[in-house]
């Protein structure tokens, strides 16, 4: 996503697909060289692209660098403009419920980085809900048998800091790998999953 205009050449700082940043613009026509002073990530070169120069950061709040943020330049005139020209916030949290993750395809759980197998203990809340029974491995349940069985307090009632069951658990701890993260003031709300059925993020 820290691209402009097919150009590639501040498309390397770091960033992929999805991450939250900002480009930044500075108009300083006939400058040889530019540089740029960010919160965190000290001065970087800029690059050069066409009059201006360019360069794609991390994303920063206002209060983060207006008064803050500054560039410098060698050669060209003693005035220039630094703009944002675009960016991308981060998303914000979410919810997809169980129902969603049993019904989700493997698409969707692959940007979880766990799968249906993974094992409940080892993943959502080790060793919390003491999950173990004559009839499951020493780890619990899978997650695709806890979201798949009727009766949500099955593999454990109510507990942990949120208050919620095996069942629901599972839900938020998918729900917190994908970008945003797991909102709990979003539970019960309508369509408010970050991805669709096939894992792609909505807009």
């Amino acid at each position: 996503m820290a691209n402009d205009g097919g150009t590639g050449q501040f498309a390397l700082n770091g960033f992929v697909l999805g991450d939250p940043y900002l480009v930044w613009v500075l108009t300083v026509n006939g400058a040889s060289s530019a540089t740029l002073s960010l919160p965190d990530e000290g001065i970087v070169n800029m690059y050069k692209v066409g009059g201006t120069f360019k360069y794609a950061s991390k994303y920063y709040s206002p209060t983060q660098i207006i008064g803050i943020v500054y560039a410098t330049w060698t050669g060209g005139p003693n005035r220039a403009t630094l703009t944002v020209s675009h960016g991308c916030p981060p998303r914000d949290g979410g919810w997809c419920s169980p129902g969603f993750w049993k019904n989700a395809t493997d698409g969707a759980w692959a940007l979880t980085g766990y799968s249906k197998t993974s094992l409940f203990n080892q993943t959502v809340v080790p060793n919390y809900y003491g999950t173990a029974t004559a009839l499951l491995p020493p780890d619990g349940p899978t997650l695709n048998q806890v979201l798949s069985t009727p009766g949500a307090n099955t593999y454990g009632a109510a507990s942990g800091p949120l208050g919620l069951n095996a069942f629901n658990a599972t839900g938020a701890f998918l729900t917190d790998q994908l970008v945003g993260g797991f909102d709990p003031t979003k539970v019960g709300v309508e369509g408010a999953c970050q991805i669709d059925h096939f894992g792609n993020y909505k807009p």
